[in-house]
């Protein structure tokens, strides 16, 4: 089974995605897309289907990230 991501760093990119939309989704306080390209918008703006869609109302708060570096 081919996999979507390539490497590591894609993950790492993807993972980065997640943790920028998180913090835009509450930043904005609305619901955000994770485009194919990894862009980052608000849901209202997509016109095609987002790779993954983080809902406001589904992050707990406070929000913390690990300050981790690689």
């Amino acid at each position: 089974m081919e996999s979507l991501w390539e490497s590591q760093e894609d993950l790492e990119e993807v993972q980065t995605a997640i943790r920028a939309a998180v913090a835009t989704a509450v930043r904005l306080q609305e619901d955000v897309a994770i485009m194919d390209d990894l862009a980052i918008i608000p849901l209202s703006r997509a016109t095609e289907a987002p790779l993954e869609v983080i809902r406001i109302d589904g992050v707990s708060f406070p929000v913390t990230f690990s300050q981790q570096t690689h």
